[in-house]
């Protein structure tokens, strides 16, 4: 499996609670520092960036519980965590756990069809259209957010990745250019035909 390979690649797990999500839901990110090797002072910074997202996209009944960032070497790195315990900022009222945000990764000189992407838990349900499409204001409110903590990674010298399936060497990695909220919830069974 693709991993961190050196002490300046990590991945970063955002840890859910709360009765909007699934127990224990997670979403995932991988990290580059181009300046420093990871500590505790740099997840600090990069939790208080995903917060802002958190508390733009996840109803109250969501808790940002925790972020652990996993650094490489994959077999031998040290593995960091930060209590957050936040709510989210929309209200109350969230979707049932199953419906989430499908945020895709669009990376550089990738085809979309390959492109990463986070299932983020905490939709507010007020927000969900009968089609199952986003209301405008909430999606450009969570798109902002995204953009914002994209934003916040380049000034803190940290580049959002997708670490490579190949494994023809232990470092491949793409880079992440955006974040694309997309207009229509994900749910549980669209996860599962995939």
């Amino acid at each position: 499996m693709p991993g961190p390979a050196t002490d300046r690649e990590a991945q970063l797990t955002a840890v859910f609670s709360g009765t909007g999500v699934p127990n224990s839901a997670v979403c995932t990110l991988g990290l580059l520092s181009n300046d420093e090797p990871w500590d505790q002072d740099s997840l600090i910074a990069v939790a208080n960036a995903l917060k802002s997202v958190h508390l733009a996209a996840s109803c109250g009944e969501t808790v940002l519980a925790r972020v652990e960032l996993k650094v490489g070497p994959n077999d031998a790195g040290p593995t960091l965590a930060h209590t957050i315990n936040t709510p989210g900022g929309v209200g109350n009222g969230g979707a049932p756990p199953n419906v989430s945000l499908l945020v895709t990764k669009d990376l550089a000189g990738v085809s979309a069809r390959f492109a990463g992407r986070m299932y983020w838990p905490g939709v507010h349900e007020a927000s969900i259209e009968p089609s199952g499409s986003i209301v405008g204001a909430y999606l450009s409110s969570v798109q902002a957010a995204f953009t914002g903590f994209k934003s916040a990674l380049d000034g803190l010298s940290i580049l959002p990745i997708v670490f490579s399936r190949s494994t023809a060497s232990p470092s491949t990695w793409n880079t992440i250019t955006g974040f694309r909220v997309q207009p229509t919830v994900a749910t549980q069974r669209q996860r599962l035909r995939r």
